[in-house]
């Protein structure tokens, strides 16, 4: 193999090789602390989002980042009523905004 002929083939596979080691990002888990305030903001944001009084959460589930969403379920007592009320409350990990909606059984003549 001649390398004054090869040069600008050996110069682009260098290059390409150079950019995508560039690119490469090591992978790190998040810390236990990181996840711990993590979960305190979806807490906070969904009871709040809830207006339930005596709310408190009873059910989380996290799906992946693809997904980016928190889902929990929050139990408390409704607005202007004694009534129980059973909510979901979705948390948007990109805008960390929460919103909430009470649960209602499916309709049956699905």
């Amino acid at each position: 193999m001649n390398i004054a002929t090869n040069a600008p083939r050996l110069l682009l596979t260098a290059s390409i090789i150079a950019v995508l080691l560039g690119n490469a990002t090591p992978v790190s888990a998040s810390s236990p602390d990181a996840w711990n305030a993590h979960y305190a903001e979806v807490k906070a944001k969904c009871l709040a989002a809830s207006r339930l009084s005596k709310a408190k959460v009873v059910g989380y589930a996290g799906f992946s980042d693809d997904v980016g969403d928190d889902v929990v379920r929050i139990d408390g007592i409704g607005v202007g009523s004694n009534e129980t009320v059973r909510m979901v409350c979705i948390f948007n990990r990109s805008t960390r905004k929460a919103v909430a909606s009470d649960m209602r059984p499916f309709p049956t003549k699905y």
